[in-house]
């Protein structure tokens, strides 16, 4: 007999708290389109949401928990999500080897490298992104790759060579 394998796909809080959101929604009695236009935001972005795919920023909790009556479990359930989930689900095991790494390599064509991005370049970086971030989420994402340099300033700092392309390096900003 062939024994089934395990998933070994992580559940993030955000995909909880995704489904969360939708079983409030849903027990409230609007489709996600009304939700967004009460809450006034794109029918995407709900979607987004409850599929955990995109955060759930703080503002916008606070006025779902108004909306549909949840007595700010929306609102506790984001500012108690673990700090290494700040970071898109497809990063996540990257970052934490990065944390713990002895030697990053890296080749870059089209951006900087994150490790080596100033504030500045990394908000343009993701000023950029689709969807759009909202100005907290943009904020959030230029202090997450912000904090990733502490790896430089361990006591025994990773060894590091980063590749990157010439037109990298000439573009005076990164634009899409």
């Amino acid at each position: 007999m062939q024994q089934r394998k395990k998933s070994s796909k992580k559940v993030t809080s955000w995909e909880v708290l995704g489904k969360q959101l939708a079983e409030f929604r849903r027990v409230a009695g609007l489709t996600q389109g009304q939700l967004a236009d009460l809450a006034r935001v794109g029918e995407d972005t709900v979607s987004s949401v409850e599929q955990g795919r995109r955060r759930l920023q703080a503002d916008l909790a606070e006025r779902l928990d108004t909306i549909l009556e949840t007595k700010r479990a929306l609102s506790t359930a984001v500012s108690t999500i673990p700090t290494h989930e700040r970071y898109p689900l497809f990063a996540q095991d990257f970052i934490e080897h990065e944390q713990t790494a002895v030697t990053i390599l890296s080749y870059e064509s089209h951006v900087i490298p994150g490790l080596l991005q100033t504030s500045e370049y990394a908000r343009t970086v993701f000023g950029n992104a689709y969807p759009p971030l909202t100005t907290q989420g943009l904020e959030e994402a230029v202090q997450a790759r912000v904090d990733r340099k502490q790896i430089l300033s361990r006591d025994i700092p990773p060894m590091m060579s980063f590749i990157i392309e010439e037109s990298v390096l000439l573009r005076p900003c990164p634009m899409w």
